[in-house]
């Protein structure tokens, strides 16, 4: 039986629930946060399983790999989505905007009305990079509750716990 403490109930309490409520936000208002968490856990979880698993390292071909199959998209159309959703929000608090960066990115749209996480569509001549942010929080949620082994599994961050201390005065 978990305690109140263990990664599982934690993980629920510090991740599921916000992420949940944040839906409930009206006009979609919680989408940029929830995809930016939802990002971070994502990459926890991915790189836990390559080490934990395939006991090879988390490097960024076996990770575009994963991604790619965690969302049935192609590995190239994963290392475009890192690139332009995790990198810009993780960093800058935005995605990366068209024609940013070395190489040329596409546009994107994050919309909840999306029927797929992570697709790719076209305005005119111009591809586009589709994220429906709960469908891809929902999928990141998802493979913690089949591997929630993997919630601490990171030798580099720790999982973290709750315990009292006393201050002095």
């Amino acid at each position: 039986m978990p305690t109140e403490d263990d990664p599982k109930t934690l993980f629920d309490r510090w991740f599921v629930a916000p992420l949940r409520s944040l839906e409930t936000l009206s006009n979609g208002d919680g989408a940029f946060v929830a995809l930016m968490v939802s990002l971070s856990l994502y990459e926890r979880f991915a790189k836990a399983i390559i080490k934990n698993d395939t006991l090879q390292k988390a490097n960024e071909t076996n990770f575009y790999k994963r991604l790619a199959t965690d969302f049935s998209i192609t590995e190239d159309q994963a290392k475009t989505f890192w690139e332009v959703m995790r990198h810009g929000f993780q960093h800058q608090a935005m995605a990366i905007q068209s024609g940013q960066g070395k190489n040329s990115k596409p546009k994107w749209l994050v919309s909840g009305d999306l029927p797929t996480p992570i697709q790719y569509g076209r305005s005119g001549s111009e591809q586009v990079l589709l994220v429906q942010p709960w469908l891809f929080r929902d999928v990141v949620l998802k493979l913690y509750e089949v591997r929630p082994d993997m919630i601490a599994s990171s030798q580099s961050f720790p999982w973290a716990s709750i315990f009292m201390v006393e201050f002095e005065a």
